[in-house]
């Protein structure tokens, strides 16, 4: 899918990360809201500590793979 997207011309590799990773984060939140309460969702922002950890996980972890992923796709030909 991410191939037909960059051949269309569509997207680059740092938008479809960002508009994906956006997505399933809105849609996770969502759902976890719907089923456990906003509270659940809200708790883990409480200790500065899980703080640093989510973000560190999100840029490190999340979106630096995720974007090394489709530059490999956008700059090879992975359809071929």
């Amino acid at each position: 899918a991410a191939q037909f997207v960059f051949e269309r011309g569509a997207a680059d590799a740092g938008s479809l990360v960002s508009v994906r990773l956006l997505a399933s984060g809105v849609i996770l939140l969502l759902y976890v809201s719907m089923k456990n309460g906003f509270q659940h969702v809200c708790q883990i922002w409480k200790k500065k500590t899980d703080i640093c950890s989510i973000l560190v996980f999100s840029i490190f972890g999340m979106l630096a793979v995720q974007y090394t992923f489709f530059a490999s796709i956008e700059k090879g030909n992975a359809a071929a």
